[in-house]
């Protein structure tokens, strides 16, 4: 065997490893990383805010669902406390909970919907501050921001 037939194998035996290892991958990923179009998810969302921290006046909490950036579900929870609303037939993803409720912050909580896992969010308490569970900005953030350069630009 001369070099370049040497050099020829040895390239073939590569493009064979790289694609055994792909099949692999296919094969054997964790069963939630593939989502068939047909396999959606349920989501449970609660307000569980106790009664004590509950100011008199606040009733309902609104609670707007995002996907993709835009709104897909929206309810009121007739709180104070343990109300909850069920949704079906979401697709699996990223998604971001928005509660609010007049005189307090919004809560925004990220979450991510998987057919293979039930998938429950409760609100625990609400302050006086915006808060946001889960990591870079939100949807919410970043209407903010642009509103405020809007009006920084006049």
């Amino acid at each position: 065997m001369n070099a370049m037939e040497s050099q020829t194998h040895i390239n073939h035996r590569w493009a064979f490893g790289i694609a055994a290892a792909l099949l692999a991958v296919a094969v054997f990923a964790r069963p939630g990383s593939r989502v068939s179009a047909d396999q959606t998810c349920t989501l449970q969302v609660s307000d569980d805010v106790p009664a004590p921290s509950l100011q008199s006046h606040r009733e309902t909490v609104l609670v707007t669902l995002y996907f993709k950036g835009e709104p897909v579900r929206s309810t009121e929870l007739p709180g104070p406390g343990s109300s909850y609303a069920i949704w079906h037939d979401l697709n699996a993803g990223a998604y971001e909970l928005h509660f609010e409720a007049k005189g307090h912050g919004k809560v925004i909580k990220r979450l991510v919907l998987n057919p293979d896992a039930a998938s429950s969010v409760s609100l625990q308490s609400l302050g006086d501050k915006d808060e946001m569970w889960g990591a870079g900005p939100t949807l919410y953030d970043l209407e903010k921001r642009i509103t405020a350069l809007e009006k920084a630009k006049g």
